[in-house]
């Protein structure tokens, strides 16, 4: 956060890829030095200091995705972390320095799709802004390349947990639960997106059953010669609206 301010800030809330963790402090300098406050979250279990203590039936192995599915909606990984999530932003939002008016929040791939449960669940938020976002389309994901993709513990979860595909039913309305596509018709933010069209690890069409969901207004950001990776531009188009210039 600035150091030296006795007015209260706007804030970034920052969510950060699969298996990875929140980065350098001195990557969020930029918005600091505009003013902001930046939080930034550890998603439990992943690779940052947060630790995962949910107990659930079934196999462990291989994802978060597929984490606590037999136990159905209730006990599923990606549930605790929504609610990580929007406990996060109730906090933050009352912090005596911060101006809850004035709230955004960013993420890309697994951040992103966490970005947009943030403005889902808690509706004051005035911006986000998200790379290809994950965790969306579970059942068309699984019909596509599968195992090339961030949906690969679908393709393992079925393999050698259910090889006869007796629970698909039952799995698929579980991961309903945590389907983004179904919370951000609740947003009320102006959206930034940007998409890689040669992207299958979070693959276009799974990523437009989400943007056309959505209410609020939206701008889409098209990459066609690139995937999910690191996209040109974006981030200093995010801070250009952000700060005005």
């Amino acid at each position: 956060m600035p150091k030296k301010s006795n007015t209260k800030h706007p804030v970034s809330l920052q969510f950060h890829g699969y298996h990875s963790d929140v980065g350098d402090w001195s990557d969020k300098l930029s918005l600091v030095s505009e003013g902001y406050v930046v939080v930034s979250l550890f998603i439990r279990g992943q690779g940052g200091k947060s630790e995962d203590h949910l107990l659930t039936n079934g196999g462990t192995l291989k994802g978060h995705l597929i984490r606590g599915i037999e136990d159905g909606p209730e006990n599923l990984f990606y549930r605790t972390v929504f609610q990580d999530v929007y406990q996060l932003t109730r906090i933050v939002a009352q912090l005596p320095f911060v101006d809850e008016a004035n709230m955004m929040s960013y993420g890309v791939s697994q951040g992103g799709a966490l970005a947009l449960v943030c403005v889902s669940l808690y509706p004051s938020i005035k911006r986000v802004f998200v790379q290809y976002p994950f965790l969306s389309d579970y059942r068309t994901a699984y019909s596509l390349d599968v195992t090339q993709s961030a949906y690969e513990e679908l393709a393992y979860y079925f393999r050698f947990r259910d090889p006869l595909h007796e629970n698909e039913t039952a799995v698929f309305a579980a991961l309903d639960y945590v389907d983004i596509q179904f919370l951000v018709k609740h947003i009320t933010a102006k959206v930034v997106w940007a998409m890689g069209l040669e992207d299958r690890t979070c693959h276009p069409k799974i990523q437009f059953a989400v943007y056309n969901r959505i209410q609020s207004p939206k701008k889409l950001y098209f990459y066609p010669e690139y995937g999910h990776e690191y996209l040109p531009k974006f981030t200093d188009m995010m801070h250009q609206i952000l700060v005005g210039n």
